[in-house]
């Protein structure tokens, strides 16, 4: 039996809303995505990368997370990845404005305000009594 007027109608609006549905995932996380990215590149200008090291660089793993998982299609994962990246975004460029409104030096560099660290190769090795290297 061919569907009547009213149930042809409510079957094409089901198919559109799911055919919506399906879209919506990787529009809202390319689109979060973009927000982050938008939000990393207000904060490096703010100086958030010598100033707010721990929240700009949070910001930076977070968008890189968000991008990766929405390679793999888990949509929803990389919109929250997005939305901290964002978040923590934010976060370090009021902190590097504020920061650098009350004259504050910037963090120091890694190796202890050398500039320098020592190469992989150079350091101690563990003191645990375990072989190094790959010995399995």
């Amino acid at each position: 039996m061919p569907p009547t007027g009213g149930r042809l109608r409510l079957t094409l609006s089901m198919a559109l809303a799911a055919v919506a549905l399906v879209g919506c995932g990787p529009i809202s996380a390319t689109s979060a995505i973009h927000d982050a990215s938008v939000a990393i590149d207000a904060a490096r200008g703010a100086k958030a990368p010598q100033f707010a090291v721990f929240e700009f660089v949070s910001a930076e793993l977070y968008l890189r997370k968000a991008r990766e998982e929405e390679g793999y299609s888990d949509f929803q994962a990389a919109v929250n990845f997005a939305r901290k990246a964002e978040a923590m975004a934010a976060h370090a460029k009021t902190r590097a404005t504020a920061r650098t409104r009350k004259g504050m030096a910037p963090a120091p560099a890694p190796g202890g305000g050398l500039g320098v660290e020592p190469p992989v190769d150079e350091l101690e090795p563990p003191q645990d009594g375990m072989p190094t290297g790959s010995s399995l």
